[in-house]
């Protein structure tokens, strides 16, 4: 049985020809790759903490909602961040405030125009109507440490447990 020649060699035109189009393929996709948006030339960071009204410096989760409020999830309660100063949610008369207050801020979600879901040691919920945090009773207390929101509107929580 004779073995296929493992040394082809093809046609100077192919080669040409083939040259050709890798070189074309590559000067057509290069620069999609290569492109980037407008990127500032500098990228500016400030870092806050609890000289610049932070609860704690330790922040677990991050979210910004429907008017551009920055909202962090702390080891020591909820901020809101203007972008001016920050609001802390950890001084209040209601019970879910100072529950809250005293969680541990591990889940932020935004999921419609009306309310933000709060995963601590329970579940909570932020009406921005109303202002107002609103703590439900979770069987066990499950420790919520993730909120997501899947292609069917539906909200999944995911705890310790």
């Amino acid at each position: 049985m004779k073995k296929p020649d493992q040394n082809l060699s093809f046609s100077v035109p192919v080669r040409i020809l083939a040259a050709v189009v890798i070189f074309t393929f590559a000067a057509v996709v290069k620069p999609a790759y290569s492109s980037q948006p407008n990127l500032p030339d500098q990228i500016y960071f400030n870092h806050f903490s609890i000289d610049n009204g932070l609860s704690a410096n330790n922040i677990l989760s991050i979210t910004q909602d429907r008017d551009g409020f920055m909202w962090f999830g702390t080891g020591n309660g909820l901020n809101r961040y203007d972008g001016y100063g920050f609001t802390r949610f950890v001084d209040g008369s209601s019970r879910a405030l100072k529950d809250i207050s005293r969680n541990r801020i591990h889940a932020l979600h935004t999921r419609d125009e009306k309310y933000m879901w709060i995963g601590t040691g329970q579940l909570a919920r932020y009406d921005y109507e109303l202002d107002r945090i609103m703590l439900f009773d979770v069987a066990d207390n499950l420790g919520i440490r993730t909120i997501l929101t899947d292609s069917n509107g539906f909200i999944w929580f995911g705890g310790e447990r």
